[in-house]
């Protein structure tokens, strides 16, 4: 964006007051002290218009109100392993929360839902919540948010993007934030924090940012330390609700391009509590365009004259 407001006139006095028609006209307030003052006012407006400076890249936010997956927006994959539950039946349970959850044959596999962005911009924040039912977190009963991936298939093995991976068989349970390079999953970020090793029937959310230079933060609400606890499948990521910051890091490996996916993936054991035993909701996602804020020059340093010509030219640039 770049815009330019020129004053330029044989008579100053006329072309300004143009300009300005609010200034007054009196001896007591000679031009030049209007001038000086125009431009105060200028660099004022400038001012505002940089305060007001909003992005508005493309937002996805799916809290599965519709009772659905397969519009606004459509999901894919195993979408025969996925089903709508009218109640949340996690913590304190959501009567009404129409969550998705998993519902897959009992088969030791990895199940998932994945939807296409086409617009990433050039900073993002991504929110979930995330509900564990009756099957707690292991290595062999894992969740994975996928923020980022470059194919539709999040179970190839020449998918590259970034997930945040839950479980394993030690100690507590950390978020890790993972780049994945051709399926192959290295860890950015280790949550300072953890959930205790065992917990069933616990909710908590995550939120996640990236900045357009590869800075991550990973945060999340107050993480649940006893079973049928934590947050419920109506309570939004907002950076109000989950704002204990677990880490930073910066990756640049891979940079987020339109056309890539967002996605949802458990891995799962044949265990009647597993193959059930995940729900998701709230997902919330934010795409930022690049943006220069806007900045006024005012050139030109010829003498003020009654009568003279001067030249006076305001620039408002920057980008966004």
């Amino acid at each position: 964006m770049k815009s330019v407001a020129v004053i330029e006139s044989a008579n100053m006095k006329t072309k300004f007051m143009r300009f300005f028609p609010k200034v007054p006209n009196t001896t007591l307030f000679p031009f030049q002290d209007r001038l000086r003052l125009g431009l105060i006012l200028l660099a004022g407006i400038v001012g505002l218009i940089s305060s007001s400076v909003v992005a508005d890249g493309q937002t996805l936010l799916d809290s599965f109100t519709d009772g659905n997956f397969t519009s606004g927006p459509a999901w894919s994959g195993d979408a025969a392993n996925w089903t709508m539950a009218a109640n949340s039946d996690v913590a304190a349970g959501a009567v009404g929360s129409r969550t998705l959850r998993l519902n897959a044959p009992a088969l030791a596999q990895t199940d998932y839902l994945q939807t296409q962005i086409s617009d990433w911009g050039g900073s993002q924040e991504w929110g979930i919540w995330i509900g564990i039912r009756a099957q707690a977190l292991t290595a062999g009963n894992s969740r994975f948010v996928w923020l980022y991936a470059n194919e539709a298939t999040l179970t190839s093995a020449t998918v590259d993007g970034y997930r945040l991976a839950m479980g394993d068989d030690s100690g507590g349970d950390e978020i890790r934030l993972q780049r994945i390079t051709d399926g192959v999953a290295t860890t950015v970020i280790t949550s300072a924090g953890a959930i205790v090793n065992a917990l069933t029937d616990i909710g908590f959310l995550v939120r996640v940012t990236r900045s357009n230079a590869g800075e991550w933060n990973l945060y999340t609400s107050v993480l649940p330390t006893a079973s049928g606890t934590g947050d419920l499948a109506t309570d939004s990521p907002t950076s109000a609700n989950a704002s204990v910051i677990q880490g930073t890091a910066t990756d640049t490996a891979i940079t987020p391009s339109a056309g890539g996916y967002f996605g949802l993936s458990v891995s799962h054991t044949t265990g009647a509590n597993a193959i059930v035993g995940t729900e998701f909701d709230q997902v919330y996602f934010t795409a930022t365009p690049d943006c220069t804020p806007p900045t006024a020059t005012v050139s030109g340093d010829a003498t003020i004259c009654d009568g003279g010509l001067t030249t006076i030219q305001a620039v408002l640039t920057g980008t966004g």
